[in-house]
Order: C-alpha cells, then sequence, then structure tokens
C-alpha cells in the first residue's frame, strides 16, 4: 500500500499543476501580461514581437539570429564530439 499512497501524491500534484496552467492563461485579469519589456532597456511594447523588432533595431541584437547560432555552434560541437 505505501506505494500507492506515493503514486496518489504524484497524481494529486500533477493534477493541481494542470490547474494552475489552466488558469494561468484563462484569467485575463491583468492587462500587462501581454507586454514585453526589452532585454536591454525598461521600454515597454504592447507585443513580444515589438520589443524583438526594438532590440534588433535599437540595439543591433536580433534574437531570433542568436538563437540559431546557439543551436547551430551546439550541433557543431556535437558532430566534433563524436
Amino acid at each position: 500500500m505505501g506505494g500507492d499512497d506515493g503514486d496518489s501524491s504524484h497524481s494529486d500534484a500533477t493534477s493541481q499543476q494542470e490547474e494552475d496552467w489552466d488558469d494561468w492563461g484563462a484569467s485575463g485579469e491583468d492587462a500587462d501580461d501581454d507586454k514585453a519589456q526589452s532585454l536591454f532597456d525598461n521600454t515597454v511594447f504592447p507585443s513580444i514581437e515589438q520589443a524583438l523588432t526594438h532590440d534588433a533595431t535599437v540595439h543591433q541584437f536580433d534574437l531570433a539570429a542568436y538563437h540559431a547560432q546557439v543551436l547551430h555552434t551546439a550541433w557543431l560541437n556535437e558532430i566534433v564530439d563524436t
């Protein structure tokens, strides 16, 4: 029976996490939820896309290009390591 208690506790925790996640996006109470701040200054924009465009033009940082570069570097490192 001891194993059942552990499984039940895990199931309860998982159910609570799922409920919390469902509630997170459904509330709509905070209008600030859709806003995004620049990665480099305190400017706040109505969308993530606008914040990323600002960072690319004002700060010369393209998050998508940086992400692609990091993935490419990781891929190259994986090839070299094998």
